[in-house]
């Protein structure tokens, strides 16, 4: 038995809650191909019976894992970008 609902939506109405934006930062993965295999090594001998469209489909899959993968050169833009960003809304903040 649900007595009330209060949600997000509203609480923004009432003024409760500041609205919340959300600003996308991407960070480019520079994996060479010869690293790829790296990933899984598995991979080829888990789908060695898969059909063809299946195993693009994991490929794309695993391609997606790839935006995750933390290496010192990823991880290094990401801080500088956030850095960055970070400097920029707060004197912007500032300056008001």
């Amino acid at each position: 038995m649900v007595i009330d609902v209060y949600d997000i939506l509203q609480s923004k109405e009432d003024k409760a809650t500041v609205p919340i934006y959300y600003e996308a930062r991407l960070a480019k993965i520079d994996l060479k191909p010869e690293e790829r295999p790296k990933i899984d090594p598995n991979f080829d001998e888990v789908t060695e019976d898969a059909e063809a469209t299946v195993k693009e489909s994991l490929r794309r899959k695993w391609a997606q894992l790839e935006a995750m993968v933390g290496t010192d050169k990823r991880i290094a833009l990401v801080a500088e970008d956030l850095v960055k960003h970070w400097e920029a809304r707060y004197d912007a903040m500032e300056s008001q």
